[in-house]
C-alpha cells in the first residue's frame, strides 16, 4: 500500500492502481487504502483533454467507503475534499454541493476562507449560481482576507453587474461595481482574464457598462479579445469589436484572436472576425498561416 502511494506521489498511475490493487487482494484493511484508490482512479479518469467517466464514478465509491468506514480524521477529510471535484465533473451537483460545505465545515481561520474561495469557484462554474458564488466569495474574504480571495471578490462583484445589466437592470448594478473598486480600484485591468472564462464573461459586460473600459482599442482590448476567442459566440465577438477592440491584435506569447477562435474550432468568432477585417495572412506565434492552423488535425 505505501508502495501504490509513493507509485502515486510520482504520478505513474497505473503502477499505483496495481499495487493498491494488490494490496487489497492481500487483505489489507487500513482505512486509507480506499483514499489511496480513489485519489488514483481520479488521476487516471481527468487528464485532458478526455474525462474518463468510469474512472471518476470508481473514485467516488472508493471515497463513499472512506467516509462511510471508521477512518481517522485527516482520511475522512482527504476523501470529503476529493469528493466535491468528483461530483461536479460527474453532474451530480446536489451531491458536490454537500461535500463542498462539509469541507468548508472542517475548517477553521485561513483554511476555512481558502476553503470558501474554492466553494465559491464550485457555485459559479458548474451549480452555476452567481448570487450563492458572490455570497461565498463574500464569506471567505470575510472569514479571512487573502489576495486570491479579493480578487475573485472583485471579479464576482463586476459579473453580478454584467448579469444584472443583461437583465434589463443596469440601475441595480452600481452598488456592485462600488464594492468591487474598494478592492481592485482598476476594474479595467480585470477584463482580459474575465474573458478566459464563459461564465466570468459577464464581468467584462459589467465593467464596459459601468463606463470603466476607456482603451478597448489597445493592449487592453486587444488581450480580452483574443482569450474570449476560446468560447465566445458571434453576438460576443461583435459586441467586443464595437467597443473598439481590434481583430489584430497580436499578443506577443498567444497569437490573433484568429488564431485563438480557428484553434478553439470556434466556427461563428472566425466568420465575425473575418468579416471585421482580420487578417487571414498574419503567421502564428510558431510561423503557420492560419490557413495551416484550421488544416492541422
Amino acid at each position: 500500500m505505501l508502495l501504490g502511494h509513493v507509485a502515486y506521489l510520482k504520478r505513474n498511475f497505473q503502477q499505483a492502481l496495481e499495487l493498491l490493487n494488490q494490496a487489497r487482494a492481500a487483505g489489507a484493511d487500513s482505512p486509507w487504502l480506499p483514499v489511496n484508490l480513489g485519489d488514483v482512479l481520479w488521476a487516471m479518469a481527468y487528464p485532458p483533454p478526455v474525462f474518463r467517466r468510469e474512472l471518476a464514478q470508481q473514485a467516488s465509491a472508493e471515497f463513499e467507503t472512506a467516509v462511510a468506514g471508521k477512518a481517522p480524521a485527516p482520511a475522512e477529510e482527504r476523501a470529503v475534499h476529493q469528493l466535491g471535484p468528483v461530483y461536479a465533473e460527474l453532474g451530480e451537483i446536489s451531491k458536490a454541493d454537500v461535500y463542498y460545505r462539509r469541507y468548508v465545515s472542517y475548517k477553521e481561520g485561513l483554511n476555512k476562507a481558502h476553503a470558501l474561495h474554492r466553494y465559491a469557484h464550485f457555485l459559479l462554474f458548474y451549480a452555476k449560481d452567481v448570487d450563492a458564488s458572490l455570497a461565498a466569495a463574500r464569506q471567505s474574504v470575510q472569514t479571512a482576507s487573502f489576495p486570491l480571495g479579493r480578487i475573485f471578490l472583485a471579479q464576482m462583484l463586476t459579473i453580478k453587474a454584467g448579469t444584472l445589466d443583461a437583465a434589463g437592470r443596469g440601475q441595480d448594478a452600481p452598488p456592485y461595481i462600488a464594492e468591487a473598486r474598494e478592492i481592485q480600484p482598476d476594474l479595467e485591468s480585470l477584463c482580459p482574464d474575465l474573458a478566459r472564462l464563459p461564465a466570468m464573461f459577464a464581468g467584462v459586460v459589467g465593467i464596459h457598462a459601468a463606463d470603466l473600459t476607456r482603451n478597448f482599442a489597445g493592449t487592453l482590448g486587444g488581450k480580452t479579445l483574443v482569450y474570449a476567442m476560446l468560447y465566445a459566440t458571434g453576438e460576443q465577438v461583435e459586441q467586443l469589436l464595437a467597443w473598439g477592440a481590434n481583430p489584430n491584435y497580436f499578443e506577443p506569447e498567444e497569437g490573433t484572436a484568429l488564431h485563438f477562435a480557428i484553434m478553439a474550432d470556434n466556427v461563428a468568432a472566425v466568420r465575425v472576425l473575418l468579416a471585421h477585417g482580420a487578417n487571414p495572412m498574419t503567421p502564428f506565434i510558431d510561423g503557420r498561416l492560419p490557413s495551416r492552423l484550421a488544416s492541422d488535425p
